[in-house]
């Protein structure tokens, strides 16, 4: 597993900056060709925690949390081995120490598309903190992972299709829970077995990660 701690400014792969340009009109192309692939599930299936208060059964609220988007992930917890991880400062209402943590916990050729399957953990000592959408804790803005194909110089974002990914701003977790989350992208030829993965803005992209 390859682990990135932010320290610093972000690193940025000086290939995937290279490559925007060039790559866009195949991803695009990709990318229709790819629109009648079912997603692990819809947006609808994914639980939100209720955002005013939390519920007496706290235990409870964990375990929903992660079985509900681990559901709509198609994420396994009996097999769960991050790739890669990557750790961000979180933004938490009483906590300027905050972190989350996103792993990279599989990457999955499917005919056209390579689905990526993630996690969120937010580490926090805030005292009663609220459920938060993944946008909130980056400080409102989006996820927005990418892949980079570095042997033909192509950089893979999100399909635009709107069940491509899960909502940053749809279910909501507490510190100390892990939301479970799922990226799809169009995949590069055949010969391709590994990509560079960005898992989140302001951390290093991670090389090598093998196609499964």
């Amino acid at each position: 597993m390859k682990t990135f701690t932010r320290s610093a400014a972000p690193m940025v792969l000086a290939a995937a900056l290279a490559l925007t340009g060039c790559s866009q009109g195949q991803d695009d192309t990709a990318g229709q060709d790819a629109q009648g692939q079912q997603p692990p599930a819809t947006q609808a299936e994914q639980a939100p925690v209720a955002q005013s208060q939390q519920p007496a059964d706290a235990s409870a609220t964990v375990e929903d949390v992660t079985a509900d988007s681990a559901a709509a992930a198609g994420v396994d917890l009996t097999a769960v081995d991050p790739l890669a991880t990557a750790t961000v400062p979180a933004v938490v209402e009483g906590d300027a120490d905050a972190t989350m943590e996103v792993a990279l916990l599989g990457l999955r050729r499917d005919g056209k598309v390579l689905v990526g399957t993630y996690s969120f953990t937010v580490t926090s000592d805030a005292p009663n903190p609220e459920p938060r959408w993944i946008y909130h804790y980056l400080g409102d803005q989006g996820w927005d992972p990418y892949l980079v194909d570095t042997v033909n110089l192509t950089r893979h974002d999100v399909l635009g299709n709107g069940s491509a990914q899960t909502d940053y701003q749809g279910p909501k977790f507490l510190p100390g829970q892990t939301l479970y989350a799922y990226a799809m992208f169009a995949a590069p030829a055949e010969d391709v077995t590994e990509m560079s993965v960005s898992l989140v803005d302001s951390a290093p992209a991670v090389t090598g990660v093998p196609i499964q």
